[in-house]
């Protein structure tokens, strides 16, 4: 072979060498804009409801899966988490707050209360940071049906659709990379809501819990904080062991521990991230 022939075929090589990589990329795009979208959706009911049939029956496996009954009640040595294996692709997270409900809590305190739950879960994990970018938005889809491209949180009566539910996380994610494209939080906003600065009242109990008694409303923050977690892909956990941590599946009234993490909250956002 001349040198002009080696010459040229090389050149024919590489030209190929660059249509297939080309052709590759193409094919890998394409395969992620087709990849099928599941919807993982976490339910969380007020304390008093542990052992409805109803309740029970709406949790599913997820309830019939808890830890046998070992003592470990002290959220900070209690290292129980629960994680389905879907992450975020990349942080941080845009998220918007549309603050509109029935129990007038103010758009300013809604903001305070979810900047704060994400700042503690962010101190637990550096990586994991989520941005405001809009505290005062109108969400206009409905996201327990379909996703909008927002990640959002917002108030809503869904006793319809979730009969008893405090609360209710969605979280959109792609089925074979099993990483997040959406996740919405509704707060039920057929139950009555309020918002207190933890800073403004004392502390006390066993651990460190808040003394908010004689509430009679849920508490936007620390149920803010418990669904972030399902932001994060933590499960919900119910034994009654772990009835101290954040990730606990209950709510109570004027209940302000879910703002604080335990030792098992934190290891299983690490373990994530």
């Amino acid at each position: 072979m001349t040198k002009q022939h080696f010459s040229k075929s090389l050149l024919g090589v590489l030209i190929l060498a660059l249509i297939f990589s080309f052709l590759a990329v193409v094919t890998v795009s394409a395969s992620k804009n087709r990849e099928p979208v599941d919807r993982a959706v976490f339910i969380h009911y007020p304390k008093g409801f542990e052992n409805r049939p109803d309740v029970l029956s709406q949790l599913g496996q997820e309830r019939r899966g808890a830890k046998p009954e070992i003592n470990c009640p002290d959220p900070n040595t209690c290292r129980d988490y629960k994680y389905s294996g879907i992450h975020w692709a990349s942080m941080p997270v845009n998220y918007v707050i549309d603050p509109r409900n029935g129990d007038s809590v103010s758009p300013v305190d809604i903001q305070v209360a979810i900047e704060k739950g994400f700042a503690t879960w962010s101190a637990a994990e550096p990586i994991a940071v989520f941005i405001d970018k809009n505290s005062n938005a109108t969400v206009t889809g409905d996201p327990t049906s379909s996703m909008d491209k927002l990640n959002s949180f917002l108030f809503k009566d869904i006793s319809a659709q979730y009969p008893n539910a405090l609360a209710v996380t969605f979280v959109w994610y792609y089925r074979f990379s099993k990483t997040i494209a959406e996740a919405d939080t509704v707060f039920n906003d057929a139950y009555n809501w309020s918002y207190t600065d933890p800073a403004t009242i004392p502390m006390t109990g066993n651990y460190g819990d808040y003394a908010n008694t004689g509430i009679s409303t849920y508490d936007v923050g620390n149920i803010a904080t418990h669904e972030q977690g399902h932001w994060l892909m933590l499960n919900d956990l119910y034994s009654n062991r772990d009835s101290e941590l954040t990730m606990y599946g209950y709510g109570a009234l004027g209940e302000l521990k879910k703002i604080s993490l335990g030792l098992g909250d934190k290891l299983g956002i690490q373990k994530i991230y």
